[in-house]
């Protein structure tokens, strides 16, 4: 069926569109990527309760892949192919 229908639609307006939707996808994971810089020792402390070696490590690893990746696709810089494999 939807093969039938023809694309009508603004390129403009999809790729605005398309931007637009990164953009808040990205918020997302940047916000908690500063939100993980913000409460450091909280979180921190969270990941050393569970028994995981290396806490301190472990949330900075976690920080650099919530801003990394989704900072980029925002501004569509491609530097890292280690968080982008398969693009």
């Amino acid at each position: 069926m939807s093969a039938c229908i023809e694309n009508n639609l603004n390129p403009n307006i999809v790729n605005s569109a398309a931007l637009v939707g990164r953009i808040l996808l990205a918020l997302i994971f940047i916000t908690s990527g500063f939100g993980k810089i913000r409460e450091f020792d909280g979180i921190a402390g969270y990941i050393a309760s569970k028994g995981l070696p290396l806490p301190q490590l472990a949330t900075i690893i976690a920080i650099a892949v919530e801003l990394h990746p989704h900072a980029s696709e925002t501004i569509r810089l491609r530097s890292s192919s280690f968080f982008l494999e398969g693009e």
